[in-house]
């Protein structure tokens, strides 16, 4: 029973870290673009 609640504590761990990244990723890439627009 405790492997099987660690193994899904990881995995839901691993689920939120990997959303929180790729959200960091989207909005890093959306701000140059929006720099450079206001830019021009």
């Amino acid at each position: 029973m405790h492997l099987i609640m660690i193994f899904s504590l990881l995995s839901i761990i691993s689920l939120f870290a990997f959303s929180a990244s790729r959200l960091l990723e989207a909005e890093t890439q959306h701000v140059p673009i929006k720099v450079r627009k206001n830019d021009r």
